[in-house]
């Protein structure tokens, strides 16, 4: 193309005279702030300033109107570029990248149907059922070859298939869990992991049950043992001594009775028995209790 089509016929002149009342100003500035401002003079400085701002005001107009005056040439020539150069152009760039994008849209899209026909066909000759095209992160692109999408996606369900063969390695009766865990996440490290907590929580929880209905049980039945022995003893005492009259029992305090009988169990037995005596004996009538001997044998 031309380069002579846009030229410059003559650069602006502009008549400089700055330089020659630079002096002046310097003066005039320099004298205003050589004065003292105090209460006498405050008025004068006053009315200087003003002066000083009028000048600049002027010079300030002479170069707004100096500025116009260049740039209106500027202006009008770039209301002919933008017409004659720059629409031109653009609507034709608009309009080619419309057509491009359709075509290559088109390209893509015959791309990964056939892409996505490769994947179904693999993942039902693995017996995948449970992964759709859409989680396997392939991105098809115009510079991506279909050999080697294909491939991605073949690596992908290659990966998936050893990891349901590394679920069938778990124990029996784990699988069933983890595959649907699996399912979900399509991580097979974090779905084991999953299951053999989620069993180990269960698993405790149980024993949790087991031991505190166990030491219930062990609980009541030595509260029962107690109660009875008691009740035994009481009936035998009441037998060898008679009743005190009203009087007596009005004189006398009343007796205490000693009973002395072995605790046969497992650890936690007896310490429930020993508990029950310190807390529930005490405060339903009892005075005190003692430990005799603690033996700490088994017996036979």
């Amino acid at each position: 193309m031309d380069g002579q089509i846009i030229t410059i016929k003559q650069l602006p002149i502009i008549e400089e005279r700055l330089q020659l009342i630079k002096a002046e100003i310097d003066a005039k500035t320099q004298h205003v702030l050589a004065l003292d401002c105090n209460d006498a003079t405050v008025k004068a400085i006053k009315s200087l300033r003003a002066d000083l701002n009028k000048d600049f005001s002027d010079l300030e107009e002479k170069r707004k109107e100096v500025k116009r005056a260049v740039m209106s040439p500027y202006e009008r020539f770039e209301e002919v570029y933008t017409e004659c150069v720059t629409n031109i152009y653009k609507q034709t760039d608009a309009i080619l990248k419309g057509r491009i994008a359709i075509v290559e849209n088109a390209i893509k899209a015959n791309k990964e149907k056939e892409i996505r026909a490769y994947y179904d066909e693999y993942a039902e000759s693995l017996g995948i059922d449970f992964v759709p095209y859409e989680k396997s992160g392939i991105t098809v692109t115009l510079s991506a070859s279909a050999k080697k999408l294909k491939e991605q996606a073949a690596a992908y369900l290659d990966r998936i298939a050893d990891e349901l063969k590394l679920i069938g390695t778990q124990p029996q009766d784990l699988q069933p869990e983890v595959l649907v865990e699996y399912k979900r996440t399509v991580n097979v490290a974090y779905s084991i992991q999953t299951v053999i907590e989620r069993k180990k929580a269960i698993e405790e929880e149980a024993e949790r049950a087991r031991q505190q209905a166990e030491q219930q049980t062990i609980y009541e039945a030595a509260e029962a043992r107690v109660d009875e022995a008691v009740e035994s003893y009481g009936e035998e005492q009441q037998e060898a001594i008679a009743p005190p009259t009203v009087a007596e029992a009005q004189e006398q305090p009343a007796k205490l009775y000693r009973a002395a009988f072995a605790v046969y169990g497992s650890f936690e037995g007896v310490k429930l028995v020993k508990n029950f005596l310190a807390n529930d004996f005490l405060k339903n009538g009892g005075k005190k209790y003692e430990q005799l001997q603690y033996t700490g044998r088994e017996e036979a």
